[in-house]
């Protein structure tokens, strides 16, 4: 393995760690939980399949304090853990 792979990986794996952490961390909603493990799990599956599905990730971004508003009736900053 090289050092531009491990470093990859590192990096990967403390930004899920960084994502775990303030998802439990982040009170006031009860199911941030499972919908961080659902749309993780999401972007890493379309990701393998097609890197180019990535796009969907930045387009959802600009459109998502609208679809926390909808879903949840109220948009906190601290729900862009999801992103």
């Amino acid at each position: 393995m090289t050092i531009d792979r491990a470093t990859k990986i590192a990096v990967l794996c403390w930004t899920a760690a960084a994502l775990a952490l303030q998802t439990w961390l982040t009170p006031g909603w009860r199911d941030l939980q499972t919908i961080n493990a659902a749309v993780f799990a999401a972007a890493a599956l379309l990701a393998v399949v097609d890197r180019r599905s990535v796009f969907a990730v930045l387009a959802l971004t600009y459109v998502f304090p609208t679809i926390i508003n909808v879903w949840h009736g109220s948009y906190y900053a601290s729900f862009d853990v999801i992103w």
